[in-house]
This record gives C-alpha cells, sequence and structure tokens, in this order.
C-alpha cells in the first residue's frame, strides 16, 4: 500500500477541519448544550475557589484538599456530558437507547445524560426521560429530568409538565421551574399563571422563578 500523496493529505486535513467546524457550530448553537457543558462548570469551579480558597487538606475529602476533590469531578463530568452529547449529534435518536442506560445512577452524571437527550428534541427524548422520571426517587435528580423534559421542546412535553402544575403534585414547584428555565412563550405564561391562579404555595414559586430569571 502506498503512502496518502501530498495532495490525500490536504484533502484529508481539510476533511478533519470541516468536521472540527461543525462539531462547534453544532455545539455552541445549542444554547443548555454550550451553558451545561462549558458554562456551568466553569461558574462552579470559580464559586468552589472562592469559597475553599486557602482551605488545607481534611480527611473528610480523603486526605485531599477540596478544591483538589471537587474539580476532577465537576471536569469529569462535563466531559461525560459532551461525549453523550457528541454520541446524539453523530448517531442521532438510535443513540437513545444507549445514552439512556446512564440514567439510572441518578447522579451528576445521569444528569448530563438526560440534558443530552434533552437535546435531540425529539419525542422518543421524552417517552425517555418520562420514564426515567417514574423510576426516579430522589427529588434532585426528579428536577433535573423536569428540566431536562422542558428542554425537549415537545408540545407532549409541555402538557405533561403544566397538568403537574393543574394536579398540585409534588413536582409542581419543580414543573414551573422547568417550564420557565425553558424560556416559555407569552402564550405558556398565561396558561402557567392561570393554573397557579388560588394556590399560594405555587403563586410564590412561580413569581420567584420569574424573579431569578429576570
Amino acid at each position: 500500500m502506498r503512502p496518502p500523496t501530498g495532495r490525500a493529505r490536504r484533502r484529508d486535513l481539510a476533511l478533519l477541519w470541516h468536521q472540527v467546524r461543525y462539531e462547534q457550530l453544532s455545539f455552541w448553537r445549542n444554547p443548555q448544550s454550550a451553558f451545561f457543558t462549558f458554562v456551568f462548570p466553569v461558574v462552579i469551579i470559580t464559586l468552589f475557589g472562592a469559597l475553599f480558597h486557602g482551605v488545607g487538606r481534611s480527611s473528610y475529602f480523603y486526605g485531599l484538599s477540596a478544591l483538589q476533590y471537587y474539580v476532577p469531578t465537576i471536569a469529569a463530568v462535563s466531559v461525560l456530558g459532551a461525549c453523550y452529547s457528541g454520541i446524539l449529534r453523530l448517531e442521532g435518536v438510535s443513540a437513545i437507547p444507549w445514552v439512556s442506560r446512564f440514567l439510572i445512577g441518578g447522579d451528576e452524571a445521569a444528569g448530563e445524560a438526560a440534558l443530552s437527550i434533552a437535546g435531540t428534541h425529539s419525542p422518543r427524548a421524552f417517552d425517555t426521560l418520562q420514564k426515567a422520571l417514574d423510576a426516579a426517587s430522589d427529588p434532585w435528580f426528579r428536577s433535573v429530568l423536569l428540566s431536562a423534559i422542558a428542554l425537549t421542546r415537545q408540545d407532549a412535553a409541555l402538557e405533561f409538565l403544566l397538568d403537574l402544575v393543574k394536579a398540585e403534585s409534588l413536582d409542581a414547584e419543580f414543573a414551573i421551574e422547568a417550564i420557565v428555565r425553558s424560556m416559555p412563550s407569552e402564550q405558556v405564561v398565561h396558561r402557567l399563571e392561570a393554573l397557579v391562579k388560588g394556590n399560594p404555595r405555587l403563586v410564590s414559586a412561580l413569581a420567584t422563578q420569574r424573579l431569578s430569571r429576570g
């Protein structure tokens, strides 16, 4: 087999550059993916750096400092999120069953998997996340799943969240947070306001979320 010629090498480099450029454009054009994969970890690491600055090693962190303990974990979770998103971009919705296996843990990595699945904006994503919600018991992970459901941008997902609010379920406040975070239309906001009317707890939850979003 003859070694590649100079023209072939240039063609390969051009293809590589085209692929890298495409991946970067796809990544940065997805605000949720960009925020949770890049911006959010940077913000968290900055906060932890400010909180634990000057704190030495501790047995609580297995002989490490707080920064040594947390920073690699946050970085690893961010890398996992980028991997999930990359696989789903390349394989499409057919990769959802594979990524959904990582939802079982209910931890930070599972949260990244949920948000990556939501990024496919597909009915299959909503169905998968809804099933995961049925099986989840941890309040934090349920809130992540509800946020991911909202980010699927499916009409059925929105109606599901609104029904949780209407029923004044235990997840109603998480559902309100998920809807507000998804930057809903004015029409959806008006529906949400009508549903919470008469329930001080949910009225307060909606007001808090809207205030936090500016």
